[in-house]
This record gives C-alpha cells, sequence and structure tokens, in this order.
C-alpha cells in the first residue's frame, strides 16, 4: 500500500510501516461493510417483502427535482416529500414539474416504474 519513493517508505519508518497498512485495510474493509448494511438491506429487505406477496408503494406527486449520479442513477425528488428517490436507467423523459404516478418499494425508495399523469 505504501508505494517506494514515499516518505512513509524510508527506513526510520519500518517498525511503524505494518500497522499504517493493517489500519488502512481494516478501513477499507469497514467502509465495504458499512456500505453493504447501509445502501443494499433496505433493497433485499424490500425484496423479500414483495416475494412474500406485499404490495408495491404508488405514489402520485410532482417532480421537484432530479439528479443525476454516476452511472445510470438518478436521484428524483418529490413535491410533498424530503426524502430522496433513486430512478435506475430511467425508459421515458422525467420533466421537473411533471406530475407522475410512481411505482416505488418502500424501504429502499427505488422506482421501479412511472407514467405521467394526463392534465
Amino acid at each position: 500500500m505504501i508505494r517506494p519513493g514515499g516518505k512513509l517508505y524510508q527506513p526510520q519508518f519500518d517498525d511503524v510501516r505494518p500497522k499504517i497498512e493493517r489500519n488502512l485495510r481494516i478501513l477499507v474493509i469497514a467502509f465495504g461493510i458499512f456500505y453493504v448494511f447501509i445502501l443494499t438491506l433496505p433493497f433485499t429487505e424490500d425484496l423479500i417483502q414483495l416475494a412474500n406477496s406485499q404490495k408495491l408503494l404508488r405514489i402520485t406527486e410532482q417532480v421537484k427535482y432530479r439528479r443525476s449520479g454516476r452511472g445510470p442513477m438518478q436521484s428524483i425528488g418529490l413535491s410533498h416529500s424530503d426524502r430522496n428517490y433513486y430512478l435506475f436507467y430511467g425508459t421515458k423523459l422525467l420533466r421537473v414539474g411533471g406530475a407522475y404516478e410512481f411505482v416505488v418499494l418502500p424501504r429502499s425508495r427505488v422506482v421501479l416504474d412511472y407514467a405521467e399523469l394526463k392534465r
């Protein structure tokens, strides 16, 4: 982890270098575990509940904002909610200010489908 030429690669840091590398590896693993529990656990719970015949949540609201993240994920804000909803691979144009009916997984707030409401 510590490359040759770096300050910590010098001989006076020989006894401390293994501790630093170990702590960095522990930090990376802890972040991975945190990521798995915080981001994938609600989605997994939704899928288990969906398999046990729980109904999907249907929300009819206006889109307040739409932010693109890295990759295909978009974060969507709805008019009567302070929480973000997440859209992967939007197949239809989603207009800010437009009224839509969203089909959402309740815990993870992942949007599965949406249709624009006729005015």
